[in-house]
């Protein structure tokens, strides 16, 4: 798209009173004076197409008088027309104060807020509605940078950085792998990844390997210093076989302690003093046997009795209850049947009210005498159909009143019926209670104790004998138990030390087995940090050499501009950078005011065929360069000039 600016003509706006310019889609030169409005022509266009300044911010528009107050009344207006591919294009965008009433008074109060107007070939176009036509005609973005060479060199060196490889296109790292053999093993070595990715991948890797690396020497150290000194003539096989030893005496040992203590005078004894018990407990249940069933039996049968008359009172309470709140129904049933009866029978009696009017509700006319009549028929025909079904809905709430009540009174005979029933339950059970309680205390009074008897006293004395004989035999029995475990705790003390000595020689040949593997580890470990060392060394060759590819394709698309789009650092490791540069002077870093025109001027050239739009492109201070770089844009130099005190048009 191409537009040249023919005309623009700015009327108070900021400090621009009233500006013809007929540019006519021509180059063309503004002369004047230090702040006689010269970047206020290009910042009246920003404004009428986009309301922002040459920064993109928001701009004060409203003159102001010498106090430096607004002179809100004015009206700032900016008009412009295009030629837009051939076809004539007008613009025109005011700005309007707002007022509001003072309440009791004909003045009008400035509300400190402003509103635009906007047309388009004079026809008025609400905001919204304008922004997105002259959206429809050039992005704001794409505007910025094609009508103002500091535009691109502002921006963010991220930003930079993108829009040149939009413009460029990137190079793939397939493309960078095939420029040169020394990088074709790259192929093999990346596995689906990207080389960034692979590049972290072996930073991390080569991180590890190292510090694992570095903590090998200690752990060996370690390892060494746990080492116990053995002797080099050591027998393990004599060891085991001592060890083997030691364990088949000391089991002798525990059987003969078994024996002692399980002896055959002890044994006998406690033989007898069961056999003694045995015939005591005989006694007792031939004694005491058939009573204390009987007892037992009796006793059983009044738990159960006396938890029959636990139930037999619950369910009386229960029903009880219920019998209550039956006749609570039934009296609110009562009730409410004398409640319906009485409004049965002032229905009943009700009688039909001849009050008809005689006058037409529509117009206010009488009616004739026939019309009134059959007004009055028609009313109590009405007021006799609605009484009658009045009438027997009443007699059917009745009838469903006296069979509620009926019911009731049947629930209330059969609870009462079931409440004599639990009545002579419980009369009958406290009858049997009284009765087996009797029959209980006169077999408790029969019971006999066994040891009363002779022959359970008898059986009692012999066995205290033998509990006597036994203490004694067991005294001689603990005597000699003694012995045998002293000697089984100096044989468990011998199989304890040849044990510790067969420990020490397992831990020891663990220990050395556990340093030569990480010997092996460590060799290990110096081989990966090698290979990976190798494979860092073709991805930074990649990488320079991306990093060449890259650079010289960028700096292909530009006359004067030179860009650095890496940065190599002290670590040798690539940064991205942005860097404008011409002849090896950074843009920001000490290139004079000229050469940073020209360059914004080379960039934006390029910029204008990337994007497919020429559009009209302001210059400050051009009076600083003896020869612009000439652009296929349209050029408006605003030049400085002392003896310029208004603004002037030039060629």
């Amino acid at each position: 798209m191409k537009l040249r600016l023919q005309a623009l003509d700015i009327v108070d706006f900021a400090g621009i009173k009233h500006q013809t310019f007929e540019f006519e889609g021509k180059d063309a030169k503004i002369y004047g004076d230090n702040a006689t409005g010269k970047t206020t022509t290009a910042l009246a266009l920003y404004w009428l197409l986009f309301d922002k300044g040459l920064e993109w911010q928001k701009v004060d528009i409203v003159p102001k008088d010498e106090a430096n107050n607004h002179i809100h009344e004015k009206v700032p207006k900016v008009s412009a027309i295009f030629d837009m591919n051939g076809t004539e294009l007008k613009l025109q965008r005011e700005s309007h104060p707002n007022y509001e009433k003072v309440e009791g008074s004909t003045k009008k109060h400035y509300k400190n807020s402003r509103t635009t107007k906007q047309y388009i070939d004079d026809v008025p176009f609400p905001i919204t509605k304008y922004k997105a036509e002259i959206n429809k005609i050039i992005d704001e973005e794409v505007f910025k940078l094609v009508t103002n060479p500091d535009a691109f060199p502002q921006l963010h060196w991220e930003d930079k950085r993108k829009m040149l490889f939009e413009i460029t296109g990137d190079i793939t790292d397939e493309q960078v792998i095939e420029s040169s053999k020394e990088l074709k093993p790259l192929l093999d070595i990346i596995n689906n990844r990207t080389i960034e990715d692979h590049k972290k991948v072996i930073s991390e890797k080569l991180k590890k390997a190292k510090e694992d690396l570095e903590h090998i020497p200690v752990k060996i150290n370690t390892l060494n210093e746990q080492l116990q000194e053995s002797s080099a003539d050591l027998n393990i096989d004599s060891v085991n076989q001592q060890i083997e030893l030691l364990q088949k005496e000391i089991t002798n040992l525990e059987d003969k302690r078994s024996q002692a203590r399980n002896g055959g005078a002890v044994t006998d004894i406690k033989r007898l003093i069961s056999d003694k018990q045995f015939e005591m407990d005989n006694i007792k249940r031939t004694v005491e046997g058939d009573t204390l069933d009987k007892k037992n039996g009796l006793q059983r049968n009044l738990s159960s009795l006396e938890s029959d008359i636990d139930i037999f009172e619950s369910q009386y309470k229960r029903v009880d209850n219920e019998i209550e709140n039956l006749k609570k129904s039934r009296e609110n049933a009562l009730n409410e049947y004398h409640e319906i009866k009485k409004e049965r029978d002032t229905a009943e009696i009700e009688k039909f009210n001849a009050d008809v009017t005689d006058t037409c509700p529509s117009c206010g006319q009488p009616l004739q005498e026939h019309a009134v009549e059959e007004a009055k028929q028609h009313a109590e025909a009405e007021f006799n159909q609605k009484k009658s079904r009045r009438l027997e809905q009443l007699d059917a709430d009745l009838q469903r009143q006296v069979k509620a009540g009926k019911d009731i009174v049947a629930s209330i005979e059969a609870n009462k019926a079931k409440l004599n029933d639990i009545d002579n339950s419980l009369t009958n059970t406290k009858k049997e209670i009284s009765k087996v309680s009797k029959q209980l205390e006169k077999v408790s009074g029969d019971l006999v104790s066994a040891e009363d008897t002779d022959e359970y006293k008898s059986l009692q004395k012999e066995i205290e004998g033998l509990e006597n004989k036994l203490t004694n035999e067991q005294a001689s029995v603990s005597e000699s138990v003694q012995t045998i475990e002293s000697e089984i705790r100096e044989k468990q003390s011998a199989l304890d030390e040849q044990r510790e000595v067969l420990a020490a020689h397992k831990s020891t040949e663990h220990i050395k087995a556990s340093i030569q593997e990480y010997h092996q580890e460590e060799d290990e470990l110096l081989d990966l940090i090698e290979d990976l060392k190798h494979q860092k060394y073709i991805i930074d060759e990649f990488t320079k050499t991306k990093v060449n590819l890259i650079t010289e394709k960028v700096n292909g698309m530009f006359d004067l501009a030179r860009f650095k789009l890496f940065h190599q650092q002290v670590n040798g490791d690539i940064k991205e950078t942005c860097e404008i540069m011409v002849d090896g002077v950074t843009y920001d870093g000490g290139l004079n005011n000229a050469a940073r025109i020209n360059t914004g001027l080379d960039i934006l050239s390029t910029l204008s065929q990337h994007f497919g739009v020429e559009a009209p492109c302001f210059i400050d201070n051009a009076e600083a360069v003896t020869q612009l770089k000439e652009t296929d844009s349209q050029q408006i130099e605003l030049i400085v000039s002392e003896k310029d005190k208004t603004l002037r048009l030039g060629v």
